[in-house]
């Protein structure tokens, strides 16, 4: 019996960023973890009609369509001052620090969380500084985005202010996805904190 699941681009250079099933209209995209245990697009041809949304969409095909402003960007290094918050942390606690800022100041956060039983990551949305707990103490790695590109613009749309963290590649997802279209958001990429 012929297999009629493929990966949509080469392994070594999809970043597993999930972009492609949350914006394929046919949902006849799945994403599977490899013999690394890394999550991978296979599109199901069955359901899929080459429309090409996919690949219209995918950050590593449309690095040129990112917006790389540097208007107002700057960079900081920083390492929470409070030793009792730190230790909570992961390495100098850089994200946890940005997160519980932004909600002070109204947004709503997105951030990565364990899984409940460690082996992996995931997205999700924090509202209130108790929430932040939830986002602390793990590291940006591959993570699982269920469904975070569509709530991202709905509170976008509705008016929220947003600030994700993510990797690099999460974050020129995320823009890919809004079409960069929102002034309301704060993308911070946090590649490493030391």
């Amino acid at each position: 019996m012929m297999n009629n699941n493929v990966s949509i681009i080469n392994y070594d250079k999809c970043y597993g960023c999930e972009l492609c099933s949350s914006i394929c209209p046919y949902e006849s995209i799945s994403m599977v973890s490899d013999m690394e245990g890394f999550i991978r697009p296979h599109i199901n041809f069955d359901k899929c009609i080459n429309c090409g949304a996919c690949l219209k969409h995918c950050p590593v095909e449309n690095i040129d369509k990112i917006q790389l402003s540097t208007h107002n960007q700057r960079i900081f290094a920083l390492s929470l001052s409070n030793t009792n918050s730190l230790k909570k942390s992961s390495s100098g606690g850089a994200s946890y620090a940005i997160m519980r800022a932004a909600m002070k100041l109204g947004y709503i956060v997105y951030g990565v969380s364990y899984d409940e039983d460690y082996r992996g990551c995931h997205y999700q949305r924090a509202e209130n500084i108790s929430e932040l707990d939830a986002l602390r103490g793990t590291k940006y790695i591959q993570s699982r985005k269920n469904g975070v590109y569509k709530d991202i613009q709905k509170c976008l749309q509705e008016e929220k202010q947003i600030v994700f963290i993510g990797l690099p590649c999460e974050v020129a997802a995320v823009k890919l996805f809004l079409n960069n279209n929102y002034d309301n958001i704060i993308c911070n990429i946090i590649i490493a904190e030391k």
